[in-house]
């Protein structure tokens, strides 16, 4: 299979886009999508692309907390069961809705108003967090670590990952949002 220059161009654009979003609290996947779509790269092709060039991210990402994924000592039990507790929620709804979501949301409009919206939502959850702030500097004095999370506050985490689903949604920017919103 020969690759044109154009074909390199687009790969090495979306590559920029992806490592600018993917660890910004924003979905590096709608981003592609939308980059995709502007780059006329679409389809099983540009799909495919989409998640390898992931992968090397996820794989980063693995790296750098490996410390705290593998800490098996006092603990680490309830730990990962908060994982799954929090994972479970998109879970079950993607199993439910994914020939929905795959049929009707992956579209370039769906992701935008999924970017424009979530980071309206971020704005103002931010800002209220902030003006309700504790004044000591942090948002809330009820702010805890990922081990002192309770079972509750990771369902709920996980229900706010839920709306991740939707293309162009941030799976972190839900989940950061959805944990500020355990200090109201």
């Amino acid at each position: 299979m020969d690759i044109s220059l154009i074909e390199l161009i687009k790969a090495a654009t979306l590559g920029i886009v992806e490592g600018v979003t993917e660890f910004l609290p924003i979905s590096s996947t709608g981003h592609l999508i939308v980059a995709g779509d502007l780059l006329n790269f679409t389809g099983e092709r540009a799909k495919t692309f989409e998640i390898f060039i992931q992968l090397g991210s996820i794989l980063s990402v693995v790296w750098l907390f490996r410390r705290k994924i593998f800490d098996f000592t006092e603990g680490w039990m309830t730990f990962w069961t908060k994982i799954l507790v929090s994972f479970l929620p998109a879970a079950l709804a993607g199993l439910m809705f994914h020939s929905y979501i795959k049929d009707h949301l992956f579209t370039v409009y769906t992701v935008s108003l999924a970017l424009i919206g979530g980071g309206i939502v971020m704005l103002g959850i931010e800002a209220y967090v902030n003006k309700r702030g504790t004044g000591n500097g942090s948002s809330s004095s009820r702010a805890r670590g990922s081990r002192e999370l309770r079972f509750d506050d990771a369902l709920w985490i996980g229900v706010s990952q839920v709306l991740a689903l939707v293309p162009g949604v941030s799976r972190s920017g839900a989940t950061i949002m959805g944990g500020l919103c355990l200090i109201f």
